[in-house]
């Protein structure tokens, strides 16, 4: 297969980094209540770190940050001074957060794909849905056997307007790496928040189907999909138009 590209869009979780959300998820949230457990009982902090998080998702102002909006909406439902709930935050991601670890595993050729990529003058983004500060989307790359500064771009909570599957995501991230839709390839795990979306920009897309799930009828198929080995032998074979 020959394609155009100058980008290539990497999730994370699930694509990049074995991460079964589910399972991370609700270990996460039982975690982060526990730095918590001396200011609030843990289920309304989970409900009101639920609530925030959700508005972060539904959030695209081109004038907000997912940061501020995650600021403006969690103080707000737990009726605690920002500056403890801030200390409280940051205490979290330098001392808990590294002990999720254990509930992902790093692919295989993981690295080799994300130097080859570089190699090949190509802009990488890791386009992990920036519902995460800076300091753990490192973590969780540190996990990949990654680092930030493999990447042309790093969407995260603090420098992002919107998350996936909304097209300010996309359009946003195209926009700040110089990079037409036609000339990007999204490579990501999840249908809704990954494939449909870039496709609806009209990005080329690899759907990492792991799970071998069916896809929506009447849509428009993705360039290739497979498991994660898949993906690898197609990626090697690509050849790319100057």
């Amino acid at each position: 297969m020959r394609l155009n590209l100058k980008a290539v869009l990497f999730d994370l979780d699930d694509t990049l980094l074995e991460n079964d959300m589910a399972q991370f998820g609700p270990v996460f949230y039982e975690l982060f209540a526990r730095r918590f457990t001396p200011v609030i009982e843990p289920e309304r902090l989970i409900a009101a770190l639920s609530t925030a998080l959700q508005a972060v998702l539904q959030h695209d102002d081109p004038n907000i940050t997912n940061e501020e909006r995650f600021w403006r909406e969690f103080p707000a439902r737990v009726q605690l001074p920002i500056e403890t709930l801030r200390q409280l935050v940051d205490q979290f991601y330098a001392e808990d957060f590294r002990q999720l670890q254990y509930l992902v595993r790093a692919r295989p050729e993981a690295q080799q794909i994300v130097k080859s990529t570089k190699d090949r003058g190509l802009r990488i983004v890791l386009a992990t849905n920036p519902m995460f500060p800076l300091t753990a989307i490192i973590q969780r790359l540190e996990w990949a056997g990654l680092r930030a500064s493999d990447f042309t771009h790093v969407t995260t909570l603090e420098n992002s307007h919107a998350c996936k599957p909304h097209a300010r995501y996309f359009t946003e991230v195209l926009s700040l790496i110089g990079v037409e839709p036609r000339e990007a390839l999204m490579i990501g795990d999840d249908w809704q928040l990954d494939i449909a979306p870039a496709m609806a920009l009209s990005l080329h897309a690899y759907w990492l189907n792991e799970r071998r799930r069916q896809q929506p009828a009447c849509v428009p198929r993705p360039d290739a999909l497979g498991i994660w080995h898949e993906f690898v032998d197609w990626w090697q074979a690509i050849e790319l138009l100057s």
